[in-house]
């Protein structure tokens, strides 16, 4: 019997993000990375901010986080992508999920966001922890923002085999 594909939940902020197209941008290029290395990627293919705030207006709300968690807890990485935030994010809540379940957790940053402290105490930038869940820093500055075509498709997948390789 074949064991599952590894899985991982991408998150990033929807409403939070001060440029939602090159953050879901960002998402389709470690979702397409993890797809071409036989990982499984949670969530699907996304919903729009509108119809994400939509299901919330129409009292779907509740539904939608127990969906976000259980596909949080049914993979085996959760992958967060907090390039630039101007406000705090749902994400830091799916951070906290993948914390209590201890799922490793790798956090994709701009330097100028801040961390929940109870995130920053458990991802460390450029260090992996020892003797438990891998919990690690990348810093979105090394995924150059500005690149574009094929080298900011390199540093992803790059990224993506040392997230791979550290498990």
């Amino acid at each position: 019997m074949t064991p599952p594909a590894p899985s991982v939940f991408i998150a990033h902020p929807l409403s939070a993000a001060k440029n939602l197209p090159a953050t879901e941008r960002l998402v389709r290029l470690f979702r397409d990375a993890f797809l071409d290395r036989g990982w499984t990627v949670r969530p699907r293919r996304g919903e729009s901010v509108d119809a994400l705030n939509a299901r919330v207006r129409a009292g779907l709300g509740t539904s939608l986080v127990a969906s976000n968690v259980e596909g949080i807890v049914a993979s085996d990485l959760l992958l967060v992508i907090a390039t630039e935030m101007d406000e705090p994010s749902s994400v830091w809540v799916e951070a906290g999920v993948a914390i209590a379940r201890a799922i490793p957790l790798v956090v994709v940053a701009d330097p100028s966001v801040r961390l929940p402290f109870l995130v920053g105490a458990v991802v460390a930038p450029g260090a992996y922890a020892t003797g438990g869940p891998l919990n690690h820093l990348l810093p979105a500055s090394s995924v150059p923002a500005l690149a574009t075509g094929s080298h900011k498709l390199q540093a992803v997948e790059d990224l993506v085999d040392s997230i791979i390789a550290g498990q």
